[in-house]
Parts: structure tokens; sequence; C-alpha cells
């Protein structure tokens, strides 16, 4: 596999693995896995004020699935932590769901 591009996805935790979400990333893309994994736990520790548990993983993109529609697939556990795979979408329909405005995070 020829990566494309690297991204870094980032998850923050709350009350154990079944309350996660995720977080934004310094930047979109990287270009080497060794950029990625640079800011990957500075990346983390900016957000470890608000939530129980950080994740971060890096991922690459193949390059086969450029111009593709793809999807982010992530899975926490406290066992193995956070699993990333970009994968091509299967079936015909296509969503794209995007956020202007970031959530407010409340601690309880």
């Amino acid at each position: 596999m020829s990566a494309a591009a690297i991204l870094l996805m980032i998850v923050g935790c709350n009350g154990g693995a079944e309350d996660c979400r995720e977080l934004p990333a310094p930047v979109p893309f990287y270009s080497s896995i060794e950029s990625c994994e640079a800011d990957n736990a500075v990346a983390a520790r900016q957000h470890s004020a608000n939530f129980d548990r950080v994740f971060a993983a890096c991922a690459a993109v193949d390059a086969d699935l450029v111009g593709h529609d793809v999807e982010i697939v992530w899975d926490v556990s406290m066992e193995e932590g956070l699993t990333v795979v970009v994968e091509p979408m299967s079936g015909e329909e296509v969503y794209v769901l995007a956020r202007t405005a970031e959530p407010t995070v409340q601690r309880h």
C-alpha cells in the first residue's frame, strides 16, 4: 500500500469507551507518518482537560482510494485503544455530514 496522505484521528471519551466522540486534529492531513506521529501526543494532550481519556492514532489513506468516496471507521476499546481504518464506501448511497460549529463539552 502506498499512502496518499496520513490523517490524525483524535477521540475523547468520558466514562468508558461507550461515550466517545471525534475531536479536531491540528491539520487535516499529513504528508508522512513521522509528521503525524510528532503531533499525535501533543494534540491528544491539548484535549485531555475535557475528557477522562483521549486516544490518538495516525492512519494512512491508500493512494488507490484517491478520487473515490471513503469513510473513516474508528473504534475505541479500553484494552486495544483507538483503531482507525480508511476504507471505500460500500453501496450506492453516500452521505456527507459536516459540522459548522464546535459543540460544547459538559463535564459531570
